[in-house]
């Protein structure tokens, strides 16, 4: 059996080392809920911090694409990994609903 976590891991070290952003989106949401983001401006690593993308959390924000929300501890171990797979690069946690209609609207932001 493999779990979501491995998943989610393999995934990440598949994407290019100087990408700007990483979007991590995730969450065990119903289809009722909005997509959910974390406000802070960075998060904590062992390895120092990374920074929260402010101008893209901004625009979400302000276009009502998003809800601010705490970001669950899993996604937090998820910093960690960032942080050495993409030292540079600056992250955006979503929680997504199963639902294509608030998802969408997230790939259409410039």
């Amino acid at each position: 059996m493999v779990f979501s976590g491995r998943i989610a891991s393999n995934t990440i070290k598949l994407l290019s080392s100087d990408s700007d952003i990483i979007i991590i989106a995730g969450g065990h949401l119903s289809e009722l809920d909005s997509v959910l983001t974390a406000e802070e401006n960075k998060f904590e690593t062992p390895l120092g911090y990374i920074n929260n993308s402010e101008v893209l959390l901004e625009k979400l924000i302000d276009l009502k694409i998003v809800k601010p929300d705490r970001v669950p501890d899993i996604q937090l171990r998820y910093s960690f990994l960032c942080k050495i797979l993409f030292p540079k690069s600056e992250v955006i946690w979503l929680r997504m609903p199963p639902d294509y209609n608030k998802v969408k609207n997230i790939t259409i932001v410039k």
